[in-house]
């Protein structure tokens, strides 16, 4: 077995044990909290620390551009556009983030009622980025 294909069993491994520890965190909440807590948990870092949605857009982009480049050895061709899409909401969210951390600082009780429409729709785009980035990578195998 040549070692790109060991390589992307391993990758597909580690995915697949991210996507499962999140799915459980999910379905489990904190404990004491309950499923829709959990849900907010996962988000709940970039409160504190907003300059990590850029590492997320970042991150994106890599994957992006190492199956992209995967499919050009394959002769394939991608639309990017779903990644694009994908990395670029994460780093507006990144900006309004932190606005909205200086905001909070400034008032007593900050509400953030934004997040229950953020929240979902980065995770939604983040997980079509994902199936995208999956289904290139199958069709390039085959």
């Amino acid at each position: 077995m040549p070692f790109h294909q060991d390589a992307t069993s391993i990758s597909k491994s580690i995915l697949a044990g991210i996507l499962l520890s999140t799915v459980t965190w999910i379905a489990c909440g904190i404990p004491g909290t309950g499923p829709a807590l959990g849900f907010f948990a996962l988000f709940a870092i970039f409160l504190d620390m907003p300059w990590l949605a850029f590492v997320v857009a970042a991150v994106l982009l890599l994957f992006t551009l190492l199956a992209k480049a995967r499919l050009a050895r394959s002769g394939r061709i991608s639309c990017q556009a779903p990644a694009v899409l994908s990395a670029s909401c994460w780093f507006l969210y990144g900006i309004y983030e932190q606005h909205m951390k200086a905001w909070s600082e400034t008032v007593t009780a900050p509400i953030r009622i934004d997040l229950l429409l953020i929240d979902p729709f980065l995770l939604a785009v983040t997980v079509c980025w994902l199936k995208g980035v999956i289904s290139s990578l199958k069709r390039a195998a085959a």
